[in-house]
């Protein structure tokens, strides 16, 4: 099969430097007419198109004081320096613009098989069929290089989508024909997650150049259709689960599962659309911060009983204890006798961190818990204040024992429980909302 130019010297001396390469990618392309159609020289600005007369090019191509079509000066101008040795010149960019021109010249608009590739289903988006065009040519010259730069565009501004770009397009076809799927059809998010993931994990780590990523951080922009956006998550101690509004997420391999990140992990998260929109990531605590009252408690068997205590949990780690005319303690006849003569009142003040997950619950670690101005007050209307510490010395020496601790929170009606075996016998205390 043997290409056809113009009466024009300059076109030998374009396809010269790479005649070895297209001649025998043009042999594996796949699809291709029996017969190739010529090489015409086409509409300034556009790469190729394909008309009656043959394949149409940019005349940009044949200009020999320039090495690259503006096309690819274009990306250089918009890439980090450290991926420019994937930019094609333009003697490589006109051999792939021949393949891609052929592979669309072998497949017209309408009589087409329903599972061939470059077929205009109904259903398809407009850059599909160039986008498989694009493809078929990188497959069958792959040392041209084609779609690396594409490739590089994606990871560097997964926010543009496919723009209807075929090049960028390209690489979901790849995906969709490495994944064993049928080449087209309507895509769901999942589906289009997965194609994210495999260019992060797959394809970029293929790339002859390392490929820089880029991570946005948490908040609301407008999607593009046909989009990605991989956002930074920084888990502070009480963790961080990630929102999300007008995209899907993707957590490991689940698309849709809800995000969570114990205390002082990181991660890129990724989220996409098919249909685009306004759209936004935003990261709040996993772990159960508010003001919770205590309601009751168990200890192994054993009941408790418990009055005038508030747990304040904070983002920041922070943890208090408010205790006013407070008693913890058995539901036993002398426990409540001695709850109804005294009542504590003051502070505690300590911290926690967020250190992992069991199914829906979270897990808790305490740092060490100590007491700000506690006091011991009698009832009646001539009590008095009394130093906490030679009575209540055998409770702090439990809230001392408590620093290190873990806990397992989990949502309860209308508030929490927190469950710990850390201290001996199997340990649970209720809380409601304040």
């Amino acid at each position: 099969m043997t290409l056809r130019f113009p009466d024009d010297p300059r076109w030998p001396a374009l396809f010269g430097p790479v005649s070895t390469v297209l001649e025998r990618a043009l042999a594996r392309l796949d699809p291709r007419p029996e017969l190739l159609p010529p090489v015409i020289a086409g509409t300034p600005g556009v790469l190729i198109e394909v008309q009656p007369d043959g394949l149409a090019l940019d005349p940009a191509l044949l200009d020999p004081g320039q090495d690259r079509h503006p096309l690819d000066t274009t990306w250089m101008a918009r890439m980090p320096e450290e991926v420019h040795g994937l930019a094609l010149d333009r003697w490589r960019r006109a051999a792939g613009a021949v393949l891609e021109g052929v592979a669309l010249a072998a497949t017209p608009e309408a009589g087409l098989p329903e599972d061939d590739g470059l077929a205009r289903d109904p259903s398809a988006p407009s850059w599909w069929r160039a986008a498989a065009a694009a493809e078929a040519a990188d497959l069958a010259a792959p040392e041209l290089g084609l779609l690396w730069p594409a490739l590089a565009d994606w990871l560097a501004t997964p926010e543009r989508g496919v723009d209807g770009d075929a090049y960028r397009g390209a690489w979901f076809v790849r995906w969709r024909r490495v994944s064993g799927g049928p080449m087209w059809i309507v895509q769901a998010p999942e589906t289009w997650l997965a194609f994210g993931a495999w260019l992060y994990e797959h394809a970029a780590p293929s790339a002859p150049l390392p490929l820089p990523v880029n991570r946005a951080t948490p908040g609301p922009w407008s999607a593009a259709p046909w989009s990605f956006r991989r956002v930074r998550v920084e888990a502070g101690p009480a963790g961080a689960r990630v929102l999300t509004q007008g995209v899907a997420v993707r957590a490991g391999e689940d698309a849709g599962e809800p995000v969570r990140l114990p205390a002082g992990e990181r991660a890129s998260v990724l989220v996409g659309t098919v249909a685009g929109g306004e759209a936004s990531v935003e990261v709040t605590p996993a772990g159960p911060v508010g003001t919770w009252v205590l309601r009751a408690g168990r200890r192994a068997e054993r009941v408790g009983a418990a009055r005038g205590m508030e747990l304040t949990l904070n983002a920041d780690g922070s943890a208090e204890v408010t205790m006013a005319d407070a008693f913890v303690g058995p539901a036993t006849e002398d426990a409540l006798t001695l709850a109804s003569r005294y009542g504590v009142s003051g502070l505690l003040v300590g911290s926690w961190r967020l250190v992992g997950f069991v199914g829906e619950d979270s897990v808790i670690e305490l740092g060490a818990v100590r007491p700000e101005a506690v006091t011991v007050h009698p009832r009646g209307k001539r009590g008095f204040a009394m130093p906490a510490g030679p009575m209540l010395g055998a409770a702090e020496g439990w809230l001392k024992r408590t620093a290190g601790t873990r806990w397992r929170v989990r949502l309860a009606d209308d508030g929490i429980e927190a469950i710990g075996s850390d201290l001996g016998a199997t340990l649970t205390l209720i809380f409601g909302r304040v």
